[in-house]
Formats: C-alpha cells, structure tokens, sequence
C-alpha cells in the first residue's frame, strides 16, 4: 500500500505536457513537478556531499516509516512500478545510483539512520519525553550521515568512486 502512495505522489499533479518516463536526469519515471520530486529537492542539498540523488533521498524519506520501504520506493522510483522485474530493476539501479561508493554509502546509511516510526513512537511513549526522541532521531541520523560520508570516502580511496 505504501508503495502506492509513492506512486500516486511521483505522478501528480501532472505537468502541462504529460511527463515521459526519464524526465529526471534521464533515468527517473517522474516529473520535476510531481509532489515527491520537491520533497527530494528540500534534502538534495544536505545529501549532496554523500552523493546521493533525489530518488534516493526520497527512498530515506520513505524509510522512516519502514526500512523495508526504501527498497520498494526505489523500485517505483527507477521503474515506474512495483514490483518490477529483477533485470528490469537491477539495470535501472545501475543508471540511477552514481557509483558502487555511493550504493555503499546509501546502504550504511539506511543502516544506521533513525529506526522506523513505530520506533519512534515507542521511544516517546516509553521516556515520556519529545526531547529524548528528537535526541535520538538526531543522534542516529549524524551517525548514519557520518558512516555515510566515511564510507564514501574510503570506498572511492579504493577505487570503487
């Protein structure tokens, strides 16, 4: 179901001219007008120095409900569907994503960024505290940004940028 609400939020509002798949930078199934694509844009900045894209910060976004959704939102983001072929998916993972040290990078992240939003609501119910959940949204995700950053470093120092 969720992967539908990004589908919905990668397709509207529609442009003037219908958008064509690949309109992103040639490799994304969705407008620059869409809703999602403007949630992106506010992150890309602050994601930038980790050299992700928008759909993969759209995939981080996405994540916050469940980890398990980044790779959902990843298949509609690249495809333009759920559920798309293995090859279909891989290929388009390959064009979208800049670099082996960049796909490292994302991985650490999702790794080690805050945990879901039922986690969340359990950290507020149990400490009875909004500042110990903010503490902890933003103490997992400077971790994770930090991993990130780290990994993509010394990924591309190997050879892997």
């Amino acid at each position: 179901p969720f992967a539908v609400g990004i589908w919905f939020f990668s397709s509207f509002p529609r442009p003037g001219v219908e958008a064509q798949a690949g309109d992103v930078a040639g490799t994304h199934p969705y407008s620059e007008t869409t809703y999602i694509h403007k949630v992106g844009s506010v992150l890309e900045p602050v994601m930038q120095p980790l050299g992700f894209n928008i759909p993969m910060d759209i995939a981080l976004v996405s994540g916050f409900v469940a980890k398990e959704i980044v790779v959902a939102t990843m298949g509609v983001l690249f495809t333009g569907q759920e559920g798309a072929e293995d090859e279909v998916l891989v290929e388009q993972l390959r064009r979208g994503i800049p670099s082996p040290a960049v796909a490292l990078a994302f991985l650490v992240f999702v790794l080690l960024y805050t945990p879901c939003l039922t986690t969340i609501i359990t950290i507020q119910r149990e400490s009875r505290r909004w500042y110990w959940t903010a503490f902890s949204i933003l103490y997992q995700t400077s971790v994770a940004y930090l991993g990130a950053f780290v990994t993509l470093n010394v990924a591309t120092w190997l050879g892997l940028g």
